[in-house]
C-alpha cells in the first residue's frame, strides 16, 4: 500500500488535476490505513476536480432494511458494491465491476432517502 500511495503522490504532483489519483487514495487511506481525515481529504479534492468519494458498501439484493442483531446490522440477502458520490448524485455499483452501476439517485432524490444509524 505504501508504494501504491507514493506512486499516486507522484501522479499528482505532476497533474494534480487527476481526480482517479484522489479517489484511489481516498479508498487507500480509509479502507486500508484507517485514516479518516487523509481519507476525507482525498475524496474532497477528487470532487473538487471533477472526480467522486467511494465508499464499499453493504446492502440486501432485494433492497430490504437490515435486521438489527447483537452483533450490528444484518441483511437478508447481502451483497457488496460501491458507492460512488459525485456532484449532483450517487451511484450504487458492482463490486467486482464498478462499472456496472445498479442504481442511481439524483440530488433532488437524496432528501427522500431514510438513514440508518
Amino acid at each position: 500500500m505504501d508504494e501504491t500511495i507514493k506512486q499516486l503522490d507522484q501522479l499528482i504532483t505532476e497533474d494534480a488535476n487527476k481526480p482517479g489519483a484522489y479517489e484511489l487514495l481516498g479508498v487507500i487511506y480509509l479502507n486500508h490505513k484507517n485514516d479518516h481525515v487523509k481519507a476525507e481529504q482525498q475524496m474532497e479534492q477528487a470532487l473538487k476536480f471533477g472526480g467522486a468519494a467511494l465508499f464499499k458498501v453493504s446492502f440486501d439484493r432485494q433492497w430490504r432494511r437490515p435486521k438489527r442483531t447483537s452483533a450490528g446490522l444484518l441483511w437478508e440477502d447481502p451483497k457488496i458494491g460501491w458507492l460512488r458520490i459525485l456532484n449532483g448524485k450517487a451511484l450504487l455499483a458492482e463490486a467486482a465491476n464498478p462499472n456496472q452501476v445498479i442504481s442511481t439517485v439524483q440530488s433532488e432524490q437524496v432528501r427522500k432517502i431514510e438513514r440508518l444509524p
